[in-house]
């Protein structure tokens, strides 16, 4: 067997960190979050560092162009029309960390097969559903969000909800007819609940 396979078969399952792990957080200055070699295990892990940006490690590639500030294409989607404007960038980050987290422990390593299952356009679609859907529930003032969805007037009344609600685990009382006192000298004082008198 030659060196060049033996040294293949010895060297660990490494692989180049991704802009997909770069939106997930995966990424440092070091390489992957949990993929060290001996040298930096014992030493300063990667685990300790900060993640990268998506666009840090992009244009840290050898074949990556050169960016300017004056025409950088990098954010030329904030440049596109309302009709065509792309879903929040923070919003699309926070949809891909956690699809990624959640499957990342719900099934271990056999997460791995699933990290690249959904592509950027996914990611996209995704995003734009979200936000209609935000957009719908709100309303165009946002004072939807306050509002009681239709069935719950149509159905039941409130106070038979309220019951249903509390039965099992407040014991309902029902409180004692309210009579005023008319005779009272004073006016302004709190009234006071008196049970109804019985005529015999």
């Amino acid at each position: 067997m030659s060196k060049s396979a033996t040294k293949s078969r010895d060297a660990p399952n490494s692989r180049q960190p991704s802009v997909f792990d770069a939106v997930a957080g995966r990424v440092t200055s070091r390489g992957l979050v949990g993929e060290t070699n001996d040298k930096t295990r014992h030493s300063d892990t990667n685990h300790n560092a900060k993640p990268i940006s998506p666009e840090e490690v992009l244009f840290r590639k050898k074949a990556a162009p050169t960016r300017f500030e004056e025409t950088d294409f990098y954010f030329a989607h904030e440049q596109l029309p309302a009709s065509r404007r792309l879903p929040d960038s923070d919003l699309l980050k926070a949809i891909h960390q956690f699809s990624s987290d959640f499957f990342s422990k719900k099934y271990g390593r056999r997460a791995r097969a699933d990290y690249r299952s959904l592509d950027e356009t996914a990611l996209i679609a995704i995003g734009i559903l979200l936000e209609e859907t935000i957009a719908e529930t709100l309303g165009e003032t946002g004072d939807m969000a306050l509002v009681e969805p239709e069935q719950h007037s149509q159905e039941l009344p409130e106070d038979f909800v309220t019951k249903a609600l509390v039965h099992g685990s407040v014991p309902i009382v029902d409180s004692p007819p309210y009579v005023s006192d008319a005779n009272s000298e004073d006016s302004d004082a709190i009234p006071v609940a008196k049970k109804a008198r019985t005529r015999s």
